[in-house]
């Protein structure tokens, strides 16, 4: 069995109500963002695994949610996709030097394991229907979107995103999903906290 994966980090409270905030008020509802099968998350690394790999993967996912304990992002603009049709937008992260080094680490992590198998069940809710553009995305991210290509963002939908004044956050956890339609972060495999301790 194989699955569509996304390493993601997930941030905090407010970010997520923000996102689910802005996402409801699109009257295109193909992405519907909520906190149970479609959470607002900035992916790291996305790909297909064989589901037998998968415990490698939550194994490393909790050493680097140890090395970036305290990560602090940065809402830095409106993110666009630029794609000619399907054009999602969303918020845009500053790509600050620990926010690179997780999403190279978290690219490496995964590299060993990424399959070339692209058939609609790799998806949580294939079952449901997918997006003519989610199977493409997912195809691209490894080749296209990675290194310095990778342009962080937390996708809201299909819709205008009005200007956000920049504002910094933590990030709350670094998850592992297996992805839904739009590669949305669906059903969830491993999450690992990524507040430093109150010591």
């Amino acid at each position: 069995m194989y699955k569509a994966i996304d390493i993601a980090i997930i941030p905090e409270q407010s970010i997520l109500n923000l996102a689910c905030q802005i996402n409801a008020s699109f009257e295109d509802r193909r992405i519907d963002l909520n906190l149970v099968n479609a959470v607002p998350h900035l992916t790291l690394s996305m790909g297909v695994i064989a589901q037998a790999n998968e415990q490698v993967l939550v194994d490393g996912l909790k050493v680097l949610a140890e090395k970036y304990q305290g990560l602090e992002l940065e809402l830095s603009h409106v993110f666009n996709a630029g794609f000619k049709t399907d054009s999602a937008e969303g918020l845009g992260i500053a790509a600050s030097e620990d926010l690179m080094n997780l999403h190279n680490d978290s690219v490496e992590l995964m590299q060993a394991y990424i399959e070339g198998y692209y058939e609609a069940d790799i998806f949580a809710d294939y079952e449901q229907g997918l997006g003519e553009s989610c199977m493409n995305w997912l195809k691209r991210f490894q080749v296209e979107c990675t290194g310095k290509n990778f342009d962080p963002h937390i996708t809201l939908g299909f819709g205008s995103v009005p200007e956000q004044k920049p504002c910094k956050f933590k990030a709350g956890l670094l998850a592992l999903y297996q992805l839904g339609n739009y590669c949305t972060c669906n059903s969830l495999i491993a999450e690992f906290n990524l507040h430093k301790s109150q010591n």
